[in-house]
């Protein structure tokens, strides 16, 4: 799979949508929006993870402005203000986890930064619950229930993994559109000395 940044995924989405029919419904395919990222995916405001900063966020904007010339399906993780999982068996299209960067988004703790000897896999960085009353932290929150539909603990990329295969498996007319947004949080850390890559 080939990633992408955010400004060559909005001009690739431009790209596609100058190239589509007209706006007739029956003349163009539904798009589903999977997102992969970092607050700004998320839809992190004042630091606070909540419904209406998600609704309010990058992702939710560009389903939003697609929305004005074609279907579109995207699933927010949406959050209470006590940023508690809202409707925790709506399956997210939205990945995007708070605070990830470019390794946690693998699930890896980046060996720079925590003084080890190499980097390795964490469970801080992944979803690994079996009931929506047990999700302690934002990744299990964000991903919860696809470590159950893929029968294992996620990384953000797990996620979109479990969801790629999803989507092979419909053999339907929907085009999917992934939105990867990452390194706000790498060039923060680098640039504050704790451990950039």
């Amino acid at each position: 799979m080939k990633r992408i940044g955010s400004s060559s995924a909005i001009a690739g989405l431009l790209a596609m949508l100058s190239v589509m029919p007209a706006t007739g419904a029956e003349s163009v395919s539904d798009i589903r929006v999977i997102g992969i990222g970092d607050s700004l995916t998320h839809g992190t405001m004042d630091a606070t993870n909540n419904a209406r900063n998600t609704l309010n966020a990058y992702l939710q904007r560009v389903v939003l402005a697609l929305r004005n010339s074609v279907a579109v399906s995207s699933r927010q993780p949406l959050f209470n203000q006590q940023e508690e999982r809202v409707l925790p068996f709506v399956t997210p299209t939205n990945l995007g986890v708070d605070g990830a960067d470019s390794f946690s988004i693998e699930g890896i703790e980046y060996y720079k930064r925590v003084a080890a000897d190499t980097s390795y896999i964490t469970d801080d960085y992944l979803c690994e619950r079996i009931s929506p009353r047990l999700l302690d932290d934002t990744y299990d929150k964000v991903l919860y229930p696809i470590d159950l539909w893929a029968g294992q603990p996620v990384s953000q990329m797990d996620a979109l993994d479990w969801w790629l295969d999803e989507i092979a498996a419909e053999q339907g007319s929907t085009q999917n559109v992934i939105l990867f947004w990452i390194g706000n949080n790498d060039a923060s850390t680098s640039s504050l000395g704790a451990g950039g890559a």
